[in-house]
């Protein structure tokens, strides 16, 4: 379950705990999140306090961020967190105190909200926002609820990827396989020959045969570098359509401008999936030709994907 699932799920059953640890990433949204978070809490019997809110007026959000040169939370500003959180709202029936970058509190500061932690009081709620939690004190840590953000790993693809994705989502037939691994074997051969270029040195008998197994290493490598990135793509497609089949947000897609097609394509549970490309992997790296093993990932994807089996019929007659 995912963060804002999470906090949703909080919301909706009124269990709000009294310390939270929104931990990640610095743009994984976790500030955001802290104040659209308070916003749902306090605004779930009171609508009208959204337009204070978002204004960024409300007095019942305090927002405590690290002061000065040094860039710290100092004592000082923490001690006058612990008085505020002793009253009572101004007018929320909960107040919150969100503190962003709480791993910018010194030991000392961290030790002055210990009995805030310890002893909470009813109306209060604490969230530390922080991108290296494990720099907060272990005894502040072992009182936050902990919220993990993440941001999904975005990557440039490459041309031979999104070739791959256009296959993927439409159906590829035997043919098509078979035209990018002869495409990437051409590349291997290419690769082969520019490195051979690049080292014009006389060589000894024994130097040959080392500089050939060299060689034929660092090509075999290259070659399943750009075969396993394709099966990234597999990977990622069917991970976004497990995130979907639980309810995940579109903002955690690796494909969101293939909503439509991935909310098509039929749930595959993603072990089953996992299990298929660690045994497409294992055959690539014995030297089995990509286009047989992407054939064989397909078929075992088949009952679940986009792979058209009359085509690879024809193909093989």
């Amino acid at each position: 379950m995912n963060a804002g699932m999470r906090l949703a799920k909080m919301v909706k059953k009124e269990t709000i705990p009294h310390s939270l640890l929104f931990a990640g990433p610095k743009g994984s949204g976790k500030a955001k999140a802290a104040i659209q978070f308070a916003c749902d809490v306090i605004c779930l019997h009171n609508p009208h306090h959204r337009t204070k809110i978002a204004s960024g007026n409300h007095p019942d959000i305090h927002l405590f961020h690290p002061e000065g040169k040094t860039g710290i939370h100092s004592i000082d500003s923490l001690r006058g967190l612990t008085r505020e959180v002793a009253m009572c709202p101004n007018e929320a029936h909960l107040q919150f105190f969100i503190i962003h970058d709480a791993e910018r509190m010194l030991p000392t500061s961290s030790n002055a909200l210990l009995k805030t932690f310890e002893e909470p009081t009813p109306r209060s709620v604490i969230i530390l926002l922080s991108s290296k939690p494990s720099k907060l004190l272990p005894t502040v840590l072992s009182r936050c609820q902990k919220i993990d953000f993440w941001i999904p790993p975005v990557r440039d693809k490459t041309s031979l990827q999104n070739q791959f994705l256009t296959l993927l989502i439409k159906g590829p037939t035997y043919k098509e396989l078979e035209e990018i691994s002869n495409f990437l074997d051409q590349e291997k051969k290419e690769w082969e020959k520019n490195l051979r270029k690049s080292l014009t040195t006389d060589f000894s008998p024994a130097e040959k045969a080392t500089f050939e197994k060299e060689v034929e290493g660092a090509v075999t490598l290259k070659f399943q570098e750009s075969a396993f990135s394709l099966l990234e793509v597999v990977l990622e497609w069917y991970r976004d359509r497990t995130l979907l089949q639980v309810g995940g947000s579109k903002e955690d897609l690796f494909f969101p401008e293939h909503l439509e097609k991935l909310k098509a394509t039929p749930y595959l549970p993603f072990a089953r999936v996992s299990k298929a490309i660690d045994e497409t992997r294992l055959a690539l790296e014995r030297s089995l030709k990509l286009s047989t093993c992407l054939e064989v990932l397909f078929l075992k994807l088949q009952p679940l994907s986009y792979v058209q089996q009359p085509a690879y019929c024809h193909s093989r007659a």
